[in-house]
C-alpha cells in the first residue's frame, strides 16, 4: 500500500541521512522515476499525461523519503526532479501533493535539444536549479570525444547565460564499459576491461572542457588555493608555437605525457600556459619536467603578472 510505502521510504531518508548529518549537505531523492509512470504516446509535459495508480505510489515514495532524510538532518537539502525531456507534468503533480524540497533537480542530453526549451518552467518554481546529469547523448561513444567535449563546452555556455541554473554536472565521472554499448562511454576519464574490474586509463578532451568550463565559470574553488596546468590541457589552457612532441620515455612527468622539441627548431617554439586565478594576491609559480643530463642547459621561462613579466 502507499502508507507502506511511505513508511518504508522514511526509515530509509532517515538511515541515510542521519550516519552523515553536517558531512553531507545534499540528497537527490530518486532518479527518474516518473519514466515508469509516463503514459506512453505523451510527452509528460502535463499531469494528466501519468498514470495515477503508478503516480501514487512514487509520491509515497517521495514523501517518505522527503521528510525521512528532513528527520535525521533538518539542514540537509533535498533535490526533487525528473529525467529531463518536457516532464514537468510529473513535477507539477508534486508540488500541488506537497512534496517539500529545496532544489529543483533536472537532467538534459544532447537528444533533448537545447535547454532553453524548458528553463522558464522550470524558473516558475521559484527553486534553485541543479542538472544533476549533463552529457552528449552516447557520450564519446563511435570516437566522438571532440563532440562530446563540445557538447559540454556549449551547455556550460548556454546555461551560465540564462542566469538560472546554480550548479551543474556531467554524467559521468568513469566510463561503465560493463554496460550497454549505448551508455557505456558517458564518463569523462576512460576505463578498459570491461570483463573485469575499472582500470582508470586517460582522461578524455571532454574532462578538460568541463574543467576550464568550470573554471572559466567561477564556480570552481578548490583551483584557487593550487592549480595544475598540464601540457595535455586544452586551449586556452596551453596554447603551442612551433611543432612539439608528446613523449613518455622519461619518468617523473605529471599525467600522461610531457612536451619535447625533439631537439630541433631551437628558438622558434614556445608554450603558453594560462592558470584560472579566481583571486588577486601572490602565487609561487612551479615548473616540473622530467630530470634527464639530456635535458638543455637553459630554457627561458617568462611569468606574465599584474606587474609586467618577470
Amino acid at each position: 500500500t502507499t502508507k507502506q510505502i511511505y513508511n518504508a521510504c522514511y526509515e530509509e531518508g532517515a538511515a541515510w541521512a542521519a550516519p552523515y548529518q553536517g558531512r553531507i549537505s545534499t540528497y537527490e531523492l530518486m532518479n527518474e522515476v516518473e519514466a515508469q509512470c509516463i503514459i506512453s504516446g505523451t510527452d509528460g509535459s502535463l499531469a494528466s499525461h501519468y498514470d495515477t495508480a503508478k503516480y501514487e505510489k512514487c509520491l509515497a515514495a517521495f514523501l517518505g523519503l522527503s521528510d525521512g532524510v528532513r528527520s535525521a538532518d533538518p539542514a540537509a537539502k533535498r533535490l526533487v526532479g525528473t529525467a529531463g525531456w518536457y516532464h514537468y507534468g510529473f513535477f507539477d503533480r508534486l508540488v500541488a501533493d506537497g512534496v517539500d524540497f529545496e532544489v529543483l533537480a533536472w537532467h538534459w542530453y544532447s537528444n533533448m535539444g537545447s535547454m532553453t526549451r524548458v528553463l522558464s518552467k522550470l524558473k516558475s518554481y521559484g527553486k534553485p536549479i541543479w542538472i544533476t546529469e549533463i552529457d552528449r547523448e552516447q557520450g564519446s561513444q563511435s570516437g566522438q570525444q571532440v563532440d562530446q567535449a563540445n557538447k559540454i563546452t556549449g551547455y556550460a555556455h548556454e546555461l551560465k547565460k540564462s542566469g538560472a541554473i546554480e550548479a551543474f554536472f556531467v554524467y559521468a565521472l568513469f566510463d561503465e564499459p560493463y554496460l550497454s554499448s549505448a551508455k557505456s562511454r558517458y564518463g569523462l576519464v576512460a576505463t578498459v576491461n570491461p570483463t573485469g574490474p575499472y582500470v582508470i586509463s586517460t582522461r578524455k578532451q571532454s574532462f578538460y572542457a568541463y574543467q576550464e568550463a568550470i573554471a572559466e565559470l567561477g564556480s570552481f574553488y578548490a583551483f584557487a588555493t593550487d592549480m595544475v596546468v598540464d601540457n595535455g590541457y586544452l586551449p586556452p589552457a596551453v596554447s603551442l608555437t612551433g611543432s612539439l612532441s608528446s613523449a613518455t620515455a622519461l619518468p617523473g612527468f605529471h599525467l600522461f605525457d610531457y612536451f619535447t622539441d625533439d631537439n630541433s627548431g631551437k628558438g622558434t617554439k614556445e608554450v603558453v600556459y594560462r592558470p584560472w586565478l579566481p583571486y588577486a594576491g601572490d602565487y609561487e609559480v612551479y615548473v616540473r619536467w622530467p630530470a634527464s643530463s639530456s635535458n638543455a642547459p637553459a630554457v627561458p621561462v617568462v611569468i606574465n603578472h599584474a606587474g609586467g613579466a618577470a
